[in-house]
């Protein structure tokens, strides 16, 4: 992906919107480990991330994701 979002769910996948954390963009030309980091800290605890790819480098109508790992502390 290019350009991609972030977005924190609470119950799953289905008709929530999300809460938004953050758009980011992926260096083509760098390190493919790449590290992203939220602009603002967010209170709320969330269940699942949604991953939204919302441009690409390549095909315009498929991308290729090889791993996404969250970093953060637990919440309680």
């Amino acid at each position: 992906p290019k350009n991609f979002a972030i977005y924190g769910l609470k119950e799953g996948f289905g008709e929530q919107e999300g809460a938004f954390l953050g758009q980011f963009v992926y260096d083509q030309e760098g390190f493919p480990g790449q590290t992203f980091k939220l602009e603002e800290a967010n209170a709320d605890r969330f269940g699942y991330l949604q991953l939204r790819v919302l441009s690409n480098w390549g095909h315009q109508n498929y991308t290729c994701i090889y791993g996404l790992r969250v970093h953060g502390d637990p919440a309680l």
